[in-house]
C-alpha cells in the first residue's frame, strides 16, 4: 500500500511538473538538481545523470540519499516523444523503513550519477548491432524527456534525444560484433584483442571505457573465473583513464573498501590532486568530508 502511495503520489507530481515547465526543483528540506553532460547521444552509449541533492532545511536531515532510484523517496521518470512514460527496468532496491542512515547538514549536499541506459533499457527493442546487450544497454532512438523526484520534490526537466550511431562510432561497433562473434559464455578471451583495439583506436568513442574494461576483464578471465586475478589493478587503471566515468564513485568504493581511514584519506587526497573537474573529483570530496565527520565524532 505505501509503495502503491509512493508511486501514485511521484506520478501525480511528475505530470505537474510537465504541464508547468517552470516547476520549483525546490521545496521543503530539499533541492534537486539533475544535469546530462550533453542533450545528444548515439544508441548504445551511456547517458550519464548527474543529481545534486541539496539539504535546504535549517536543521540536519536523515535520508536515504541517492543510492539508487526508484525506491521509497528516489524517483527517475522517463518520457518518449509522445509523452508516454518509459518503463523502469533497472535494480529494484527494497530499503528498509525508516528515515535512512545518512546525515545531511544544513547546504551539505549528497551527489550521485546514474546511467539511463542501464535503468531504462528496452526488452522489447533491439538496437540493430549484434553486440552484448548486458553491457551495451539498448533504449530505443527519439527524443525524451527526464524529471527526478525526491521526497516530494521535482527536479528541472533535462531533454534529450538517441541517435544513430555515426563517424568512427559506427566503426566502433563492427569491432564490437567481432567480438561477441569472437566469444562465448565459456570463452570469453578471444573477445579480448577486438575491444581493445575499440578503446586504442577510438579513444574518444563513447564505447571506449566499457571496451578497454572487457578487454582487460576478459584478457584474464580464466584468472578472474578461479579467483586467481585482483581487480583492484583494473579499478585503479579505470580511475586514471577515465576519471570522469559515473562509475568512478563505485571504483573509489571498491578501492578503499578494506583500507584503515587514514589510508582512505591519502588515497583521496591524491585523486583530488589528479582528477579537478571531473566526477572522480566529486565522489572523492564527498568520501572525503564524510569520513572526516565519522573519524570527528
Amino acid at each position: 500500500m505505501v509503495t502503491h502511495f509512493c508511486n501514485l503520489t511521484a506520478l501525480v507530481l511528475i505530470v505537474v511538473a510537465a504541464i508547468i515547465p517552470s516547476a520549483c526543483a525546490e521545496g521543503g528540506n530539499w533541492r534537486v538538481e539533475a544535469e546530462l553532460a550533453k542533450t545528444s547521444f548515439v544508441s548504445l552509449e551511456p547517458i550519464w545523470l548527474d543529481i545534486n541533492l541539496t539539504n535546504i532545511s535549517a536543521d540536519t536531515q536523515r535520508t536515504d540519499g541517492l543510492n539508487g532510484p526508484n525506491h521509497r523517496r528516489f524517483y527517475l521518470f522517463l518520457f518518449d516523444s509522445h509523452g508516454d512514460s518509459v518503463e523502469y527496468t533497472g535494480p529494484q532496491i527494497n530499503y528498509a523503513g525508516g528515515p535512512g542512515r545518512l546525515l545531511l547538514e544544513p547546504g551539505e549536499q549528497d551527489f550521485g550519477s546514474f546511467d539511463l541506459t542501464e535503468l531504462f533499457f528496452s526488452h522489447k527493442r533491439k538496437s540493430g548491432y549484434s553486440v552484448d546487450d548486458w553491457m551495451f544497454p539498448y533504449v530505443p532512438k527519439g527524443k525524451y524527456a527526464l524529471r527526478a523526484w525526491f521526497d516530494g520534490v521535482i527536479s528541472n526537466q533535462l531533454i534529450f534525444e538517441i541517435v544513430e550511431p555515426y563517424g568512427y562510432e559506427v566503426k566502433a561497433l563492427e569491432l564490437m560484433e567481432a567480438a561477441l562473434r569472437a566469444s562465448s559464455w565459456k570463452e570469453r578471451e578471444p573477445s579480448a584483442p577486438f575491444y581493445r583495439q575499440v578503446a586504442e583506436r577510438f579513444p574518444e568513442s563513447a564505447f571506449a571505457e566499457m571496451c578497454y574494461f572487457l578487454s582487460v576483464i576478459y584478457s584474464h578471465w580464466a584468472e578472474a573465473k578461479e579467483g586467481r586475478w585482483d581487480k583492484k589493478i583494473l579499478e585503479r587503471e579505470m580511475l586514471e583513464k577515465y576519471p570522469n566515468s559515473g562509475h568512478s564513485g563505485g571504483w573509489i568504493g571498491a578501492l578503499t573498501y578494506d583500507k584503515e581511514d587514514n589510508e582512505k584519506l591519502v588515497l583521496l587526497d591524491e585523486l583530488l590532486l589528479k582528477e579537478p573537474n571531473t566526477r572522480c573529483y566529486k565522489f572523492a570530496e564527498q568520501m572525503k568530508k564524510r569520513l572526516l565527520k565519522s573519524v570527528s565524532k
